[in-house]
């Protein structure tokens, strides 16, 4: 026997279901369509994997920084109007700032190094 809770679980969830379903499968976050659902991450995922094996570090902090910048601004504009309640601008101003903090993270990464442990130390050593 299912609990009280576990049922409008279940009902909340196919009516989550059902309503992205109508709106061409988007998922959408307060009625507005979700930027979290975007191809920048998927690039930040790729550009990732070179990163954590310490490969072509200077180049990849660059472009990585890049992606993080263009995704800050292009999809978490919190300083516009429109935003449906102040948890959501919050949430979306959140996001932004974080972009933007972890591309300062990058650029320090680049100036600094990223270290003896990396591909990019051995190649050198190899030189």
């Amino acid at each position: 026997a299912l609990s009280r809770s576990q049922m409008l679980r279940m009902k909340s969830r196919a009516d989550a279901a059902k309503f992205a379903s109508n709106a061409g499968g988007q998922r959408h976050h307060y009625g507005r369509p979700d930027p979290h659902d975007n191809y920048w991450m998927l690039l930040e995922c790729l550009l990732g994997i070179p990163l954590a094996f310490g490969l072509y570090t200077t180049r990849v902090t660059r472009w990585l920084c890049l992606v993080l910048l263009v995704e800050a601004f292009t999809q978490w504009g919190w300083w516009g109007g429109g935003m449906p309640s102040w948890h959501y601008r919050q949430h979306v101003r959140d996001h932004f700032f974080t972009n933007v903090s972890v591309a300062g993270g990058l650029l320090l990464m680049q100036s600094f190094g990223a270290g003896v442990f990396t591909v990019d130390s051995l190649l050198a050593k190899q030189e």
